[in-house]
């Protein structure tokens, strides 16, 4: 059974893009600038890696199969390029993508602080910490299949992170933990944001009522810009259309917010099926702008196509020096080219078993 369906709602905003890049082997960071891989923090095992910049936000920006292509969107030139200057009033936005944390909703980022009155006063959505998101992250702990980092302490959020990143077979395992560390109370949610090529298909498990929450849409471009509509096949919310596959000439966005019926994304890219598992989050403990899970999508006739997979965790009132933490595992499996939907879901629900 198919269920098809457009909604418009209010303005999201679009984040830049970059296409991703396949790389083979690295080594721990460095400043050779004629080897991208050389920047990386590379946790590694038999049969998977993945890569980390410290000193930008602690960003995970590849994670491939031994011998595979990076499956992450991010912009390898980055890799070695200046560090941004971080202050509260942010560089513009430099395309790292790849797998970071954010903090939730979206309309609270510059709401908690005085550093920047002007983006408070403005309620500004864009861009966020960038003591969390740029700043270079101390490692506390590192082996060959783990690494323990914590980010600077935040002024515009009141936060301090600590992310913790290991590898066990073929899965990734990732906890990142907020602390308050200011001396009175800050509100916040965990938001992971994980970023692959915006032709990756994307699978979200559904209930019978369907799962969507709302979808968003803005036209920066209204001649050449359409909103992405999704599908709900065989109890999976997608985004493969056909006739959006045909069409050559407009771009496709849209932000699609839902309460899935088991708590992870599928995204098919480059051969791959790439699941993101975590816990399932309470509906009503969610600020009650996101939702658990957030697919974003810009693809089309465009240079510079995305697709965020994005979880957010409970929305909680900290007080100084409380904490709360977030979890999800990653896992990468061969597939193929499975062009068509119904050979998706068949090779999903197997995997899934």
């Amino acid at each position: 059974m198919k269920n098809i369906c457009i909604l418009s709602a209010a303005a999201v905003l679009v984040s830049a893009a970059s296409c991703s890049v396949d790389m083979a082997q690295s080594a721990k960071p460095s400043k050779d600038l004629e080897n991208p891989r050389s920047s990386l923090l590379l946790l590694e095992n038999d049969r998977i890696a993945v890569g980390i910049l410290p000193a930008v936000g602690a960003h995970v920006v590849m994670f491939r199969t031994k011998d595979g292509g990076n499956l992450l969107n991010s912009d390898a030139r980055l890799w070695t390029a200046p560090l941004p200057n971080v202050t509260a009033e942010p560089p513009p936005f430099l395309p790292y993508n790849g797998h970071i944390y954010w903090l939730g909703p979206q309309k609270g980022w510059w709401q908690q602080q005085d550093l920047n009155a002007d983006r408070r006063d403005r309620k500004a959505t864009w861009p966020p910490d960038p003591y969390l998101t740029l700043g270079k992250y101390e490692i506390l702990e590192q082996t060959k299949e783990s690494v323990k980092l914590r980010s600077p302490q935040s002024p515009v959020s009141g936060i301090q992170m600590t992310k913790e990143i290991s590898l066990k077979d073929g899965k990734v395992f990732l906890k990142v933990t907020a602390v308050n560390i200011r001396n009175k109370d800050v509100s916040w949610g965990i938001w992971s944001n994980t970023r692959l090529p915006g032709n990756a298909s994307v699978y979200v498990p559904v209930g019978k009522e369907g799962g969507v929450l709302r979808v968003e849409f803005t036209a920066w471009n209204p001649e050449k810009e359409r909103i992405l509509p999704y599908e709900i096949t065989d109890g999976f919310l997608h985004f493969d259309i056909p006739s959006v596959a045909a069409d050559k000439e407009h771009v496709f966005t849209s932000k699609t917010f839902i309460y899935p019926s088991e708590p992870l994304i599928a995204a098919f890219s480059n051969g791959y099926l790439f699941i993101k598992r975590s816990s399932l989050i309470p509906k009503n403990t969610i600020h009650p702008d996101q939702s658990f899970v957030e697919i974003y999508k810009l693809t089309g006739n465009l240079k510079d196509t995305l697709t965020e997979l994005e979880m957010q965790g409970a929305y909680a009132a900290l007080k100084p020096g409380e904490s709360m933490s977030f979890e999800e595992d990653w896992e990468l499996i061969p597939c193929g080219d499975l062009s068509g939907t119904a050979e998706r879901i068949k090779f999903l629900k197997e995997k899934l078993k």
